[in-house]
């Protein structure tokens, strides 16, 4: 390791131990104070213990493992100026004033939480792309053949734009691959015209053609869908909603008790909004396994039912053997191959893994899966109906995209079209 390396460690490390010391000393002394009003100085802990702890741990990081301490480091480094961004809109605003003498202010209050709960959410989604790059180490493909694709990097570039077309996509997105030794593809990105598609190298190199077109459409449908945004507004409407609801439950525990001491507020507080923040984060993982349903759907129409159908049943075959092996045979080698499964997983950032083709599924949290199981989604499809029609137009309301073609298109089960 350089010197300078060995220089940057050190002091980065120093800064977030005095931020962490800074961010108890705070919270103590706010707590040990009877009459201080119009700051939430406890948020301002937290945060700086949070920063802190997160710094050290990835200053520690950079001597085990570069690569990893690095997107530790760039991952804090985003949190930072996220929250900066939103500290700065909440000073110009004066939303930060909420609690007065005589009780709560709640347009201010509304407003506060508004601004921490969306513009956390917004700011994410606007970073995804370069956030996904960067975390993942996707390599970005921009030399669109002039002539028939002559390998799978350039069949890529001619099949997502194919498949964008037929969506109607304004632009054309992005595409990428990284390498993981998984079957996966995810798409992300602000808005329609600027997203990004990436797969695995395994899906590209590995599965047959017409399943990886089958993938493909699934993550156009996600993005001809909206569904980041969605996901996104959701998020920041859960977020926004917890933080006033566990706020006025506080302040009306803080009532109750009659004391002069704040922490009855603080702690009914923090219960509350976790509370909230689960409920959330369970109607957020239900909303994700519609969307994926109606994803299948989308990559139906655009590529093919029968296409759609045998790459979901190759992710399952996939992961029926992978679970079969370590059953079999629980060696060393099966052990190490599940670490790095993990190591992969906590890779992905969660907005990313929110719209991941393929997702671990819990047995035991079932409700907290953000997709839905792979048996489940395959009998969907089978449900599916086909049709032919000549120079007809489809529409599905659930898919809300528009598909124009001359040839087989696959309907609802409900047989709603155009």
């Amino acid at each position: 390791m350089s010197a300078a390396r060995i220089l940057i460690v050190y002091l980065g490390g120093a800064l977030a131990t005095i931020a962490t010391i800074a961010g108890v000393a705070i919270g103590l002394s706010y707590f040990t104070h009877q009459s201080f009003v119009g700051v939430d100085a406890s948020r301002l802990a937290a945060h700086l213990f949070g920063f802190g702890l997160s710094a050290i741990i990835g200053f520690l990081l950079l001597f085990a493992d570069k690569q990893l301490g690095t997107r530790w480091c760039l991952f804090l480094a985003m949190n930072v100026l996220v929250v900066s961004s939103i500290s700065f809109l909440v000073y110009i605003f004066h939303a930060a004033d909420y609690m007065t003498r005589s009780g709560l202010d709640y347009p201010r209050l509304a407003l506060f939480c508004m601004i921490w709960g969306m513009s956390g959410s917004l700011l994410s989604l606007m970073l995804s792309r370069w956030q996904a790059k960067w975390l993942l180490g996707i390599k970005v493909l921009v030399q669109y053949p002039q002539h028939e694709p002559s390998n799978k990097e350039e069949w890529l570039l001619v099949t997502v734009k194919k498949l964008s077309e037929k969506a109607g996509l304004p632009a054309t997105p992005e595409v990428g691959i990284w390498t993981d030794e998984t079957f996966n593809a995810f798409a992300t990105g602000p808005s329609k015209s600027r997203a990004l598609v990436a797969v695995s190298s395994a899906l590209l190199y590995t599965m047959p053609a017409d399943q990886v077109e089958a993938v493909l459409g699934h993550e156009i449908a996600h993005i001809a869908n909206g569904d980041m945004v969605t996901m996104t507004l959701l998020g920041g409407t859960m977020n926004s909603f917890a933080m006033f609801g566990s706020r006025v439950v506080g302040f009306i525990v803080q009532k109750a008790a009659d004391t002069d001491s704040e922490w009855p507020y603080y702690v009914s507080q923090a219960l509350f909004e976790w509370f909230l923040m689960i409920l959330g984060a369970i109607l957020m993982c239900w909303f994700s396994r519609k969307r994926e349903f109606a994803a299948d759907r989308g990559g139906a129409q655009l590529a093919g039912k029968e296409k759609m159908i045998a790459a979901v049943t190759s992710l399952q075959k996939e992961m029926d053997r992978i679970e079969e092996q370590r059953k079999i045979n629980p060696s060393e080698e099966n052990k190490a191959e599940e670490e790095k499964t993990k190591k992969r997983q906590k890779r992905n950032p969660e907005p990313i893994a929110a719209l991941m083709i393929s997702s671990t599924a819990s047995k035991v949290l079932d409700l907290f899966n953000t997709h839905p199981p792979l048996k489940q989604r395959i009998e969907r499809l089978e449900q599916l109906q086909s049709s032919v029609s000549s120079n007809a137009e489809f529409f599905s309301r659930d898919c809300g995209i528009i598909l124009r073609d001359a040839e087989c298109q696959v309907n609802l089960a409900t047989g709603r079209h155009s």
